[in-house]
């Protein structure tokens, strides 16, 4: 009896050694990736920047600010899925997005697909040849991401910036509908002027 004491009394130290050794594991994301895309604008209107997570280990919800360079306004925020119940605050160029799973699957697990999971909308004031940054916020404490316990998955993932990029519109102008500039004289012909169908650009003929 003495020795199945002993026996019980070395198996339930070993359990407890082995709970707290469990205990001790902490979440990990390692190798995960968010990223935000890089898009291109061709002239003045709406620009669609994706957030996105790649090797997704699997998160539930994330908080996350966005800083934004001027010369772009922000527009809207959108999910990209069912999964995600998203909110946002804009202010100073900085945008913080609250993200949290919503739908009946995020009852029971994590979301851990690859791709898109937000979509962020800015109007862009087009320079040709210029480009905008969209970024993580540095130093910030709302790069939360946690998973369906509640529990902060540790940073061992990474972040990487976007942007909007102006590049010149390249096509061929067509000026087809020219209209008078009522400047005719006695002694000079007059000129009318037509703006491009595809563009901004002018062409005046006598």
């Amino acid at each position: 009896m003495k020795i199945s004491k002993k026996i019980l009394g070395a198996l339930l130290a070993l359990v407890m050694l082995v709970s707290v050794a469990v205990a001790a594991v902490p979440a990990s994301a390692e190798g995960m990736t968010f990223t935000l895309g890089t898009v291109d604008c061709t002239a003045k209107g709406e620009v669609v920047v994706p957030l996105s997570v790649s090797n997704n280990a699997g998160f539930w919800g994330a908080n996350i600010e966005v800083e934004y360079a001027e010369g772009l306004t922000f527009y809207s925020v959108e999910k990209a899925n069912d999964f995600f119940l998203i909110t946002n605050n804009a202010a100073n160029n900085v945008l913080t997005l609250v993200i949290e799973g919503s739908s009946n699957d995020s009852l029971t697990k994590n979301f851990a697909d690859d791709g898109a999971f937000v979509n962020i909308t800015f109007t862009v004031d087009y320079v040709a040849d210029k480009s905008y940054d969209v970024k993580f916020k540095q130093d910030s404490d709302r790069k939360c991401i946690t998973n369906i316990d509640g529990e902060e998955l540790f940073d061992t993932f990474s972040f990487v910036n976007g942007g909007v990029d102006c590049v010149e519109k390249t096509h061929k102008h067509q000026f087809i509908n020219y209209i008078s500039n009522n400047d005719a004289t006695c002694l000079e012909d007059g000129t009318e002027t037509a703006k491009c169908e595809g563009c901004d650009e002018t062409h005046t003929r006598t």
